[in-house]
């Protein structure tokens, strides 16, 4: 009985203390793109420092792109501007950058690839090193159209519906470890209900087989308390699905890119990547 209680006890206060921080949805799984003129690029580079890992993925995103053409790449680069403008709507949270002009040399032709940085995530691994995704839109002609790209960690109430199962919902948000817990703790609780009542109906079936006195108290205490335990399971059950479907709809989920036209009937228009001369942005040399 005192192991029911710490079990019901312990899934209420584990639940809640899980974290809500979780790796985006692009990462190993870049978004689709809305029109043809960019493609979405994940890029993984690695460094002591963040500022190292930054510089790095530069370079392999010269490598990736197929622009490089030799193995030792100096990366020479001044102050970095950016000019961004941040709005919300409908939750969802967009940051707008100027156009990434990034110039590189190789064998003595000036290339400039454009780019746009959308998101990054830093993970720490062994030995200090760190390890950085970062998701790029590139540039596939000479003047691609970027849509808007904003990040959000709301997801609407689809995963209400998707709940039905328990944790379902955290898990499409990306709340694995959460989502685990919510189905892990209804199981558990389920399983702790088909137990009580099995042992009310084993001590109902050898109260009815005894006329012993004793035995009757013995029996009848059993079956009072394991009927308090299988309706506080019943109760925490309940209780646990409804924190299910109210946390599946207003608990953060793991940061997703949301992608808008560029041009559209809402009041976007259309850009043009080709900044000229006067452009604002990120300017990085690459020499070869």
């Amino acid at each position: 009985m005192r192991k029911i209680f710490l079990t019901i006890l312990t899934l209420l206060v584990l639940v809640p203390t899980l974290a809500f921080a979780q790796k985006p949805k692009w990462v190993n799984n870049t978004p689709r793109e809305l029109n043809p003129t960019y493609r979405f690029v994940e890029i993984v580079s690695t460094g002591s420092t963040i500022e190292s890992a930054r510089a790095a993925r530069l370079h392999q995103l010269a490598l990736n792109e197929k622009i490089a053409s030799a193995a030792q790449v100096a990366i020479s680069s001044g102050t970095l501007t950016t000019i961004e403008d941040v709005y919300t709507e409908h939750g969802v949270t967009s940051k707008q950058t100027d156009k990434s002009h990034i110039n590189v040399t190789v064998d003595d032709e000036n290339y400039i690839l454009q780019a746009r940085l959308v998101d990054e995530y830093f993970v720490g691994s062994a030995y200090g090193v760190k390890q950085l995704h970062s998701l790029y839109m590139v540039a596939v002609c000479d003047n691609p159209i970027f849509d808007h790209a904003g990040l959000s960690t709301s997801y609407g109430v689809s995963p209400l519906f998707i709940s039905v199962i328990p944790g379902a919902g955290q898990w499409y948000k990306g709340s694995k470890a959460k989502g685990a817990m919510f189905l892990g703790g209804t199981a558990a609780l389920a399983g702790g209900m088909v137990y009580c009542q099995s042992r009310i109906t084993n001590s109902r079936n050898l109260a009815a087989q005894t006329y012993n006195p004793e035995h009757l108290r013995i029996y009848s205490r059993r079956i009072s308390n394991f009927s308090t335990a299988r309706n506080v399971c019943i109760g925490a059950a309940a209780a646990l699905y409804i924190w299910n479907l109210v946390d599946a709809v207003v608990a953060p989920g793991a940061r997703r890119v949301v992608i808008r036209p560029a041009m559209n009937f809402g009041g976007y228009s259309l850009e043009n990547s080709n900044n000229g001369a006067d452009a604002f942005g990120l300017s990085t040399a690459l020499t070869f």
